[in-house]
């Protein structure tokens, strides 16, 4: 290859298994992405790692994966998982990493119904609840910028966290122990626990 013929992009796929979730690790990944101008995403995942694509020049992948390998302050990485391969740049995407799971006008209803493990709540139609108990990240982490919005309610004895999307949206309950409650729910469902809440202006 000539010098003047332009090196191909490579892939970096990874995940980074620890304790990786809640201690800024997804917004310093993304900020080293940037400064390196690499293109792709990061995400929490319910299991507790953190997954990333990244493309770009190799050089810059490999100062990148050092980077995922070690951390921010405060995190503690005990594993990584990586897959590399050539690819063609994130078309329609400039050069950095998404800070969330999707671009916030592309979430549905759908999208997060076939994305994590909901569970359908028992006399609730219409209304899931993500499988597995409690869990540490806050909705803002696990799903990414989605507008939530906090309230309180008479009928609730935790925050309220809620964000609609198109077909429905979420509902998450902050407890006291720091841990959260996520729920999904179709339009009806949504509109449903809202009116029992008493919170029905919260999304318009």
């Amino acid at each position: 290859m000539s010098d003047s013929t332009p090196a191909r992009n490579r892939r970096l796929h990874a995940v980074v298994r620890g304790s990786v979730q809640g201690v800024g690790f997804r917004a310093t990944t993304f900020d080293e992405a940037r400064r390196l101008g690499l293109a792709g995403w990061v995400r929490n995942r319910v299991d507790g790692t953190v997954e990333v694509l990244a493309e770009g020049a190799e050089a810059k992948l490999n100062l990148f994966l050092a980077y995922l390998r070690r951390g921010p302050r405060g995190a503690h990485v005990a594993g990584l998982v990586r897959r590399a391969g050539r690819a063609d740049p994130v078309p329609g995407q400039t050069h950095r990493v998404l800070e969330s799971i999707m671009p916030p006008a592309e979430v549905t209803f759908e999208e997060l119904l076939a994305r994590f493990p909901w569970r359908p709540m028992h006399g609730c139609p219409g209304r899931y609840l993500l499988a597995g108990g409690p869990v540490a990240a806050p909705p803002a982490e696990l799903f990414g910028d989605l507008g939530f919005r906090e309230a309180r309610s008479a009928q609730a004895p935790d925050r309220v966290l809620v964000a609609a999307v198109r077909g429905g949206g979420i509902i998450s309950y902050a407890k006291e122990d720091g841990t959260f409650v996520h729920t999904l729910g179709d339009e009806a469902g949504l509109a449903r626990k809202l009116r029992v809440l008493g919170l029905d202006a919260i999304t318009s």
